[in-house]
C-alpha cells in the first residue's frame, strides 16, 4: 500500500518518532530504507487478520521489529522487546 506524504507524517509523529514496539529513534525521512533509523509502517492488527487500512491501525515500526512480529497483533507479539534495537540486525 502506498502512503501519502501527510500519512506518514501522522504516522511517525503521532508516535513521537520512536518505534511502536521497542521505541528504537526513528528518522522520518528514513521511511522505506533499510539502515539505522529506518522504518515501515507496521499494521497494529495484521491486514491478513482483518486488520484495516486506517491511521488507528498504523504504527511507526523499525524493520527489524516488524520482521519478528510478522503477522502476530501487537498484543500478542508484546509491546517492548528485551534486546536493545542497536544489537539488532538491519
Amino acid at each position: 500500500m502506498g502512503f501519502s506524504k501527510e500519512d506518514l507524517q501522522d504516522i511517525f509523529y503521532n508516535n513521537n518518532g520512536v518505534c511502536y514496539h521497542c521505541h528504537h529513534i526513528l528518522v522520518l525521512e528514513y521511511y522505506g530504507k533499510r539502515v539505522f533509523g529506518g522504518w515501515c509502517v507496521d499494521h497494529r492488527n495484521p491486514s491478513s487478520r482483518g486488520g484495516v487500512d486506517d491511521l488507528r491501525n498504523w504504527r511507526p515500526s523499525c524493520y527489524p521489529c516488524n520482521e519478528e512480529k510478522n503477522d502476530k497483533t501487537t498484543y500478542e507479539y508484546g509491546k517492548r522487546q528485551r534486546q536493545p534495537p542497536f544489537l539488532r540486525d538491519y
